[in-house]
């Protein structure tokens, strides 16, 4: 057996004996230890890692969520949590709860933990995401307006969220919730390390309406002018083919935008079957030439990539005048069609080919 083998099997054979002799280790050192009286949050995060087999050093440590239900009243109870969250590279995070009757407490709180890391040498670290709500209050002068000047919310979320743009007068509020808990932190002399906080909305998500509400609102619009699409006629994008259909292949852009590449786009030649040029997943290069803003699609074109503008001018008037007729449809049709359909993304579908529906029927027997 050559020496380099010997070698490589050698360093193996130490390297599994490590580690089963560091993974005992940590086990026998878990085995005595009593969980009993911590927190919920901390047990989990204890129960589920094992202490670092390297010191933390300089390194930041990890803010875990169940880190956050870590606070206790007894000091050396509370010392204790804090080195067996530290020896698995996780901070103790105290956290501020701004509420009038819940401030002063949660001040105290933070105060004591953060005496206790700095005693150990450890970096102080707070969750403020309390103290991020609510900038939106539920009061009008915080909703969005709509084109006729009547305040309204997203009514998809729980709390009454309007536009980020009519939070202004919010602020001096919003940052006296952060400043008290700052201000008691300096008195004290405890500096912090890390303090982070969350916005109270994560903004426009598949989950709730914030996008709509936003588009819908004549203040957002006026901040954001291009808010409905970045894409203008003209531009050339880059997509990805998501479905292929007998008049088409539909295209996923980037902000999640969708675009049709119609059947008549694909090449100056005449094409008969879509699937003989693209198939999904393809990345494709194309250009735009129709934008439907209130829909947020778009027609594209890869034959029209090289066009002059006034090539392009003809194309686009030529992609509008489209007309349902078997499987030639428009943009809008498209649109419709496919998100009906019911076969296979990787097959190629035909409108022409789905089930009538009834009011299909009855306007063919009329």
């Amino acid at each position: 057996m050559p020496i380099t083998q010997v070698v490589l099997l050698c360093l193996t054979f130490a390297l599994c004996i490590t580690m089963t002799m560091s993974a005992q280790s940590t086990a026998a050192d878990d085995a005595g230890a009593d969980w009993s009286q911590y927190p919920a949050g901390v047990r989990v995060i204890l129960e589920n890692t094992k202490p670092l087999t390297q010191p933390l050093a300089d390194r930041f440590p990890l803010l875990l969520l169940p880190a956050h239900d870590c606070v206790v009243q007894d000091e050396r109870l509370q010392e204790r949590i804090v080195v067996d969250l530290h020896k698995r590279g996780v901070a103790a995070l105290a956290t501020w709860q701004p509420g009038k009757n819940e401030r002063d407490k949660a001040l105290a709180d933070g105060l004591r933990l953060a005496r206790i890391q700095q005693k150990l040498g450890l970096k102080v670290c707070v969750n403020a995401n309390a103290c991020m709500y609510s900038f939106n209050n539920g009061d009008p002068s915080t909703a969005y307006v709509d084109a006729d000047g009547k305040p309204f919310f997203d009514k998809s979320i729980p709390n009454k969220i309007g536009s980020p743009f009519r939070l202004d007068h919010r602020y001096a509020a919003m940052r006296e919730q952060v400043e008290f808990f700052a201000r008691g932190y300096r008195e004290a002399g405890v500096p912090l390390d890390f303090v982070y906080g969350d916005w109270e909305i994560d903004g426009p998500l598949e989950v709730n309406h914030a996008w709509d509400a936003a588009k819908r609102c004549t203040v957002t619009r006026e901040h954001i002018p291009d808010i409905d699409t970045k894409f203008k006629v003209g531009d050339i994008v880059k997509g990805t083919v998501a479905k292929i259909a007998s008049f088409g292949a539909f295209v996923s852009l980037d902000g999640d935008i969708d675009g049709l590449i119609h059947i008549s786009q694909l090449s100056e030649e005449h094409v008969e079957r879509v699937k003989d040029i693209l198939k999904v997943a393809d990345e494709v290069e194309a250009r735009v030439i129709k934008v439907d803003k209130i829909e947020r699609r778009i027609g594209l074109s890869i034959k029209a990539v090289e066009y002059s503008e006034e090539q392009l001018q003809k194309e686009s008037q030529s992609f509008e005048t489209l007309r349902p007729s078997s499987d030639l449809v428009g943009l809008e049709q498209a649109f419709n069609l496919a998100a009906a359909a019911t076969g296979p993304e990787e097959e190629e579908w035909s409108p022409s080919a789905e089930p009538e529906t009834p009011s299909e029927k009855e306007e063919k027997s009329e």
